[in-house]
């Protein structure tokens, strides 16, 4: 007779046995379900990358519209992106020479005297001839702060197209600190482009872009973007006339028709090389033409130089 001991045993290891079994088949599914997921995890995270970043281009001008023409003035604006004050343009034709109407621009110390709404102007350095660092100070109508702005210069010359260009562009400089009760305006860019339409006639187009800073009333915009190019160019024309004559140093330092000379693309006129040996005609440097600026003559070639004569025999003895 066997054992009831014995046979209560074996059920119970056929009982454990099983409980085992089913245990490494449960955790055997839970390793591959999670190998599983795993692979899905990094299968997403590989199709999910993000795209590589494009520069966004930048967004198109619109077209000009006329805003109106006003004794002589044309004005234009148009919407800029980011700005509540749209970019201004306006342009005149001034019967006299470039040079007459650059030399005004060129005097910042008087641009007060004929720039709509400016109360103070200066020149805060000067880098070069054509490029230069200017202050200006503008009045705004109360209650508005009066604004000012630092700006930097440069000049461009283009003989060929017989133009001068006069770009502006407002930097941050601790050259001239702010002031307090004038807000610096963080944005003034523009250019005067001046073309020769004959010696005594001038094209002049004037762009502008300006950001006031602050807070500014919503007709005090209007007013700006219809006023102020008609104002400025009004004022440009009036001073190019009333100063003829008083700018002639400057004219004839600039105007190679006098004499003078005019540097092209901004650079200053190189100055004068120290005077030096005269080496021979045979290691002479060839000679180079500088570029015309608006308004000079050809320059005439030289004549080819002939040889000079030997020198005589002295008839003193000991010579």
């Amino acid at each position: 007779m066997a054992d009831p001991r014995g046979t209560q045993a074996a059920a119970r290891w056929h009982v454990d046995a099983g409980r085992s079994s089913t245990a490494r088949r449960g955790a055997g599914r839970g390793v591959a379900w999670a190998a599983r997921g795993l692979s899905l995890l990094v299968l997403m995270g590989l199709l999910v990358r993000p795209a590589p970043t494009i520069a966004a281009k930048p967004t198109p001008l619109g077209p000009w519209q006329l805003v109106g023409v006003t004794d002589g003035v044309t004005v234009h604006t148009r919407p800029y992106p980011n700005f509540h004050v749209p970019q201004m343009r306006g342009q005149v034709d001034i019967d006299t020479s470039i040079y007459q109407v650059f030399a005004v621009l060129d005097d910042t110390a008087k641009h007060k005297v004929w720039m709509a709404r400016t109360r103070d102007s200066a020149l805060v350095k000067k880098l070069t001839g054509w490029d230069r660092f200017i202050w200006t100070q503008k009045r705004t109508p109360w209650p508005a702060q009066d604004r000012d702005a630092v700006m930097r210069v440069r000049v461009h010359v283009d003989g060929k197209r017989k133009r001068i260009v006069s770009r502006f562009r407002a930097v941050t400089t601790p050259l001239r600190p702010k002031r307090s009760g004038i807000v610096r305006m963080p944005r003034l860019d523009g250019s005067f482009t001046l073309e020769a339409l004959g010696p005594k006639r001038t094209r002049v187009t004037y762009v502008l872009l300006a950001d006031m800073g602050g807070w500014i009333p919503d007709w005090l915009t209007r007013l700006i973007s219809r006023k102020l190019p008609l104002r400025d160019l009004q004022g440009l024309r009036k001073q190019a006339l009333a100063t003829r004559g008083a700018y002639d140093a400057f004219v004839r330092r600039v105007n190679p028709a006098l004499g003078g000379t005019m540097p092209l693309d901004g650079r200053p006129t190189p100055p004068a090389s120290p005077p030096t040996s005269q080496a021979p005609a045979s290691q002479a440097p060839p000679s180079t033409a500088a570029p015309t600026a608006p308004g000079a003559a050809p320059t005439p070639k030289a004549a080819p130089s002939r040889p000079s004569a030997p020198p005589a025999a002295s008839s003193r003895p000991g010579t």
